[in-house]
């Protein structure tokens, strides 16, 4: 039997779209994964943010990714040629994807890691200074 892959797609659209048309483009993205065959496993859009550098002469673009899993009938190659020559696309990234085989440690909350956190006083600037004083006679 063929074990499938997963994979991550992450694209940067151009900034010159609106928020309405970037979300509308997004989803044309989602409904070509479905249409290559992936089963989508997680998608996040951020929105407009700006750009570590200029891609295409553009300083911002809506950051968005996809976790998709591979089917039978699954065409990663003809899903990039697409990807390709979508206009509004800057940049885009496709890595194989594992999942974690374990959960993630959970961490104590910070009473049962250090001990009892004590409860912080106010500050007396007077007997602050005294010490200081103190200190710097030595």
């Amino acid at each position: 039997m063929k074990e499938f892959k997963n994979y991550e797609i992450s694209y940067w659209l151009s900034g010159q779209l609106s928020e309405e048309e970037a979300k509308a483009e997004e989803e044309k993205l989602r409904q070509l994964i479905e249409d290559f065959g992936f089963r989508i496993i997680e998608r996040n859009f951020s929105g407009k943010r700006p750009l570590a550098y200029e891609i295409k002469h553009q300083s911002e673009g809506y950051f968005g990714y996809f976790q998709i899993e591979q089917t039978e009938n699954s065409r990663l190659k003809d899903l990039k040629k697409e990807l390709d020559l979508n206009k509004n696309i800057l940049r885009y990234l496709t890595i194989v994807w594992e999942p974690l085989k374990k959960p993630m440690p959970k961490i104590a909350p910070i009473e049962e890691r250090v001990g009892e956190v004590k409860e912080k006083k106010p500050v007396d600037l007077e007997e602050l200074d005294k010490k200081l004083e103190e200190i710097l006679k030595e």
